[in-house]
């Protein structure tokens, strides 16, 4: 089933995903259509919630271009270490 950008004030984006036990190949899919939706919204990442899943994985490519494939990063159960609370640069 393809994914669906949800959009806010859906409850599902105020929702902590379920940490992922096993990388599979649904998982694996899911990443790719998470990465689809970001270029074709011409955003920069993407949180599984956004796609109507519920676990801890986020998608990003730094450029925001489709075609620059080594620019692209999977996290899967990222832990947030450290945030100054500014944001710089472009927002996706």
């Amino acid at each position: 089933m393809p994914l669906k950008l949800l959009e806010y004030p859906h409850p599902a984006l105020r929702a902590r995903g379920k940490p992922v036990e096993r990388i599979d190949r649904e998982l694996q899919l899911a990443a790719g259509e998470m990465l689809d939706i970001i270029y074709k919204q011409e955003g920069l990442g993407l949180a599984a919630q956004q796609g109507g899943l519920d676990c801890r994985m986020i998608v990003i490519n730094f450029e925001g271009d489709a075609n620059n494939k080594d620019q692209e990063l999977v996290a899967v159960n990222p832990v947030v270490l450290e945030s100054s609370g500014a944001m710089k640069g472009r927002e996706g």
